[in-house]
């Protein structure tokens, strides 16, 4: 079974390319962080709510393997999933798409901190509804073509 993903979309702006119309290489990290903050909203509750609330979710880590150029005005979609999800931290997997052309494969892991920075379980409030977004990779890893292998092996 495939890994339930969101497909967030976003069209390359002219500011994010170099003199030759492609996209600049940190955009794509860019893009990745809307993703994971639409795949939040997605699951009821944003970033504000989260520190709000008292705690803190912050990037500990960030790949991002970049197979072809994405252009100005591209239409491009971005797929995200979670691939980790412990008592404290989160990775989300990312693969950048046009049409159906993959341009880019990432992952980031965050930990979740309290606002004194101090290492904090993940909320239940915020763990259940991101459950539906999870592939553990282990009961999948003998499945040719997973994504999550797929990002290994690149």
């Amino acid at each position: 079974m495939d890994p339930i993903k969101a497909t967030i979309p976003v069209r390359v702006r002219y500011g994010e390319t170099d003199q030759m119309g492609i996209v600049h290489h940190i955009h794509y990290l860019n893009y990745f962080e809307v993703a994971r903050t639409e795949l939040l909203r997605q699951c009821g509750f944003s970033y504000k709510k989260i520190e709000e609330v008292g705690f803190l979710l912050v990037v500990t880590e960030a790949y991002c393997k970049y197979l072809k150029p994405a252009h100005y005005d591209d239409d491009l979609q971005i797929e995200i999933w979670i691939s980790l999800l412990s008592a404290v931290r989160i990775q989300f997997q990312y693969q950048l798409l046009r049409e159906k052309e993959i341009l880019a494969r990432g992952s980031t892991l965050l930990a979740c901190l309290s606002k004194k920075h101090v290492p904090t379980a993940i909320p239940d409030w915020m763990k259940e509804p991101l459950l539906s977004y999870y592939w553990k990779e282990e009961s999948h890893s003998s499945k040719k073509g997973s994504p999550a292998k797929k990002l290994e092996s690149s």
